[in-house]
């Protein structure tokens, strides 16, 4: 059949032209096509098919083009008859048919057709045994968009079945005159749009970070695949009701559902999507039944979460109408602006995509089965991970994923579906959509297997077994101090001493008696002593400010304080009925950063504290012939398993008196035989890094009993835990290279879940890790990554990081708002602490931790709020603005604290430090201080800390945020 001349050319549209760039291997996540495959069952004659294609491509220009690339346009050419092609696999057995089919299916999905030839489309029959026949439908969306395609396939459906198909009027437009009508739209309203756009995002978007299984920024590999499933129509309709009840369109809440299943696998609460448009006109339009690509995109930034899903539904719609009504500035255009005001890129093309094909009275989309019922179909996009689509028909809708792999494997995608699926089944019946959504299959077993964690449970309070162990070898030597060293009996008596001294003073159960953290032996028999009085003792550092030490006494309202030159009654109490101390009280209160400004104080009770101790103890057998290095602050919490430790096990404990004094540390490791280190990654470090230098690492010095004869023996080290920060991954290697029975031990948790809940055996260290792996829970402890609804996530997707167990505290002292919002109660996890942290747990039931995602951060192991900087500043000084950001400065890329301040002034570091210090301990001093014009906000109204400067190395002066 010959083919009507048409000689119109159309420019190529914006996207059209990003589709060309997209098909190159070149670019990230490039190297296909975009396009739709359909696979129908039916059995339609082929050459009848031929004939019925023929007429509607004679009927519509659109499907006689090919591109020019060099010319910018598409433009028609003289067509042929077209020939469907014939597969016979019908002799096959079945199974080899079934591999057959899958193959094509593959090649079909890879294939990048080329528009630059006719034809952009291939209808090809495929007969399978059991008299089965496939129709294969392959399109290349550069020329149509989906509806299009639909609307191709009903009218080839109709000629096959003898319908005539309506006339085209005569004045109908052409979609090269619909072109340029929607420019001439876009260009009347470019400012404002261009205003509104700009005014959304000062910075880059970002899209949700799915979990991917290999990187998105090498050369391009990989094939689309689909999941898909179907709402049947009645089904739908019960949705429809469900939201109109809301007064929002079903659309809304699919959105929702989606938007919800992307927060919960990429662990991200606010993002952007890229949002398929149309500019198609619409139904009363003349040119409304012109085919061709009217698609377009646009980006959607999703808000912060609610935790109302209907009110976070209701806000997302309305910002999508915003957003809509300016959709003339695309995803495209918004990318070029940014990138010349600012030089940023939108990162990977905004990957994550959401296409909604609603039906309408033309029916396009009823054509998308005319041919028969899909059996298989997928689609492709450069630069997409995945799209969510969901398309209208009178039979209901079509909901399915399209996903990239190797990126997105067929879990993730299966589990977004699942998840938007069981969010409208949900709502359709009357239910919670939020409680609705279940683990992946095998999800739930990897995480009961990891936290099955039962085990022995603890019966003594924590003086009680340190008591009991002292008064079994009163002579033993069991901590060494400036002064020398103290025997059992000698802590003995003196927490005897102070024992009297406070129940003279009416302290018992329920109070707390704050402790001068001296590093002396008296200072741990004080501790002894509050602590058989009933009452909770609370170590001060006596290195902050006595600011600092007002404001812990005054929150905790400690009946005393216990200092060198003795004990100190604070306030009097009338006397009362004490309660009996048991291991649900208090044993301790640790003071940390606060969010307020105002430090709060963790209540750690006597079975948390206890199981954590023992634990550690029993696993790795700690005893008397151990020698523990006393290092941290007694007012860190790692200084309570140093002394408690030590008492319970008696190990002898080696107090050092001064955690910055490396090579003090380097010498007493060896000189004193400690036989386990317990500190963060950080001072380790430096010790190693010490020890490298001096070579005293390999052997240390030790004589014989006479001393008439020295030699040399390996050094005594067994035992190496690290916790409170990042360990470098080359750490663990670097101290079994100078200690070669050292065993590294990785710990992690939070003050607030008893010094410790999570450790890992660092035995070998593998090339590919990021970093060392948070490892599992401990004993009776269970640690969950939850989403923002407190739900457990998925394996291997990013969420907040919940410590559940005996070692969770009994919350903040005298605190109760703030206790309430860290300390929830779930029925799937029961009481839980919400540690701020985040991090992923894998498949080998590991998790590895990512950090926080708050203001507040960890520095050398101490955990410190910003805010708590900011404030001080703020107070101290003659500041606008301020803010404070831990930055990665060169050139060894060390995290270190800066603060940035705005000012009609300029204040030097040393100056700003010296005034800080008064507020501040030591550990919060920022080591770079910065004037800057102004600081930079995101497009929620946030510090953007990503775009505040990094220090360059002469700016930096001697470090002071070291412990």
């Amino acid at each position: 059949m010959a083919s009507s001349r048409v000689t119109t050319s159309v420019p190529l549209t914006q996207l059209q032209t990003a589709y060309l760039q997209g098909r190159s291997s070149e670019i990230p996540l490039g190297g296909v096509s975009t396009a739709g495959h359909h696979d129908f069952e039916c059995a339609l004659d082929p050459q009848a098919l031929g004939h019925a294609i023929d007429e509607v491509v004679a009927r519509h220009p659109m499907l006689r083009m090919v591109a020019s690339p060099n010319d910018g346009v598409q433009r028609p050419v003289e067509t042929t008859p077209y020939t469907v092609e014939v597969v016979d696999w019908s002799r096959l057995d079945d199974d080899y048919a079934a591999q057959r089919l899958d193959q094509f299916r593959d090649d079909r999905v890879s294939e990048v057709m080329d528009v630059t030839t006719w034809p952009c489309f291939r209808f090809t029959v495929v007969r399978l045994p059991g008299d089965r026949q496939i129709l294969a439908v392959d399109f290349d969306l550069f020329f149509l968009d989906g509806p299009s395609i639909f609307a191709v396939l009903k009218e080839i459906n109709d000629v096959v079945n003898g319908h005539e198909l309506t006339e085209r009027p005569n004045d109908e437009p052409t979609f090269a005159d619909l072109c340029m009508n929607i420019a001439a739209r876009h260009a009347r309203h470019l400012d404002v749009d261009r205003a509104f756009w700009t005014s959304q995002f000062s910075s880059a978007p970002q899209a949700p970070h799915l979990p991917v299984a290999v990187p998105t920024s090498g050369r391009p590999t990989g094939i689309f695949r689909r999941v898909r499933t179907v709402l049947d129509s009645p089904r739908w309709e019960r949705l429809r009701t469900a939201a109109s009840a809301r007064s929002l369109p079903p659309l809304a809440v699919v959105i929702e559902s989606y938007v919800e299943a992307l927060r919960r696998w990429s662990g991200t609460a606010e993002f952007t999507v890229n949002f398929t448009t149309a500019d198609r006109p619409s139904r009363h339009h003349p040119g409304g039944m012109v085919l061709g690509e009217y698609t377009s995109t646009m980006p959607f930034p999703v808000r912060a979460a609610d935790d109302d899903f209907w009110l976070d539904a209701s806000n997302n719609w309305t910002h999508l109408g915003r957003c809509l009504a300016h959709s003339g500035f695309s995803t495209l255009d918004l990318a070029r602006e940014l990138r010349d005001r600012t030089g940023e890129t939108i990162s990977g093309g905004l990957p994550i995509v959401f296409t909604a094909m609603m039906a309408d009275s033309r029916g396009f989309n009823d054509g998308s089965e005319s041919l028969g019922q899909i059996v298989w179909s997928c689609s492709s996009t450069p630069q997409v991970l995945v799209d969510f689509q969901l398309l209208e028909s009178h039979r209901g809708v079509a909901l399915s994923v399209d996903y990239r792999e190797p990126y997105i494997t067929h879990r993730i995608a299966q589990g977004i579906l699942d998840d938007v699926v069981a969010m409208l089944e949900a709502i359709i019946d009357g239910e919670d959509p939020v409680s609705a959504v279940r683990l992946p299959k095998g999800d739930q077993t990897v995480w009961t297997t990891v936290n099955s964690t039962g085990g022995r449970q603890g019966t003594r309070l924590l003086h009680e077994a340190a008591l009991q162990a002292m008064a079994a070898r009163p002579d033993h030597a069991i901590v060494c101090d400036n002064e020398g060293w103290h025997t059992n009996r000698e802590l003995l008596d003196h927490a005897r001493l102070v024992h009297q001294q406070l129940v003279a003073m009416g302290v018992g159960v329920g109070d707390y008696v704050a402790v001068d953290g001296y590093r002396r032996a008296s200072t741990i028999a004080a501790m002894l002593g509050v602590l058989q009085t009933g009452a909770a003792y609370i170590p001060l550092d006596p290195g902050q400010p006595p600011a600092r030490h007002r404001q812990i006494l005054d929150t905790s309202r400690a009946r005393a304080r216990i200092t060198p030159e003795g004990t100190i009654e604070l306030h009097k109490e009338s006397p009362r009925k004490r309660d009996t101390v048991t291991l649900d009280s208090p044993a301790y209160a640790i003071f940390t950063s606060g969010t307020t400004g105002t430090p709060k104080g963790v209540v750690i009770s006597h079975r948390s504290v206890m199981n954590t101790i023992e634990d550690v103890i029993e696993t790795h057998s700690i005893g008397p012939s151990d020698r523990i290095a006393g290092v941290s602050s007694f007012s860190f919490d790692l200084s309570v398993f140093d002394i408690h430790g030590a008492l319970i096990s008696q190990a002898q404990l080696f107090l050092y008196e001064d955690q910055r004094d490396i090579p003090t540390l380097a010498n007493g490791l060896v000189k004193d035989g400690i036989t386990v280190w317990n500190t963060v990654p950080a001072i380790m470090g430096l010790v190693v890094e010490e020890l490298e230098r001096t070579g005293a690492g390999l052997l240390r010095p030790y004589w014989k009993a006479t001393g008439s004869q020295a030699f040399s023996v390996p050094w005594d080290l067994r035992l190496v835990m690290l916790s409170g920060d990042w360990i470098p991954v080359d750490l663990p290697d670097r101290i079994s290279r100078l200690a070669t029975g050292a065993h590294v031990l990785s710990l992690g948790g939070a003050t607030e879940g008893a010094i410790w809940s999570i450790w890992f055996d660092v035995a070998e260290v593998s090339p590919t890790w990021r970093s060392i792996p948070y490892g599992h829970a401990m004993r009776n402890q269970t640690m969950w990554i939850t989403d923002h609804h407190q739900r457990v996530s998925p394996v291997g997707c990013i969420g907040e990081i919940c410590i559940g167990g005996q070692g969770v505290a009994l919350g903040y002292l005298n605190a109760p708002e703030q206790t309430d919002q860290a300390f929830v109660s779930t029925p799937e996890l029961g009481r839980v602490y919400r540690t701020g942290d985040f991090g992923r747990m894998g498949q080998d039931g590991e998790i590895e931790f990512l950090g926080r995602r708050d203001s507040q951060v960890k520095v050398n192991g101490h955990r410190i709020e910003l805010a708590e900087i900011e404030s001080a500043t703020i107070r101290e000084l003659d500041v606008i603005h301020v803010a404070a950001a831990v930055k990665q400065v060169p050139p060894d890329s060390k995290s270190v604290l800066c603060l940035y301040y705005v000012s009609d002034q300029e204040f030097t570091p040393s100056d700003v430090r010296d005034t800080l210090r008064a507020r501040l301990p030591q550990y919060m001093l920022p080591s770079h201080v910065m004037r800057v014009d102004c600081i930079p906000m995101s497009s929620n109204g946030k510090v953007n800390t990503a775009l505040l400067p990094v220090p360059q190395p002469r700016h930096h002066t001697a470090s002071t945020n070291q412990k």
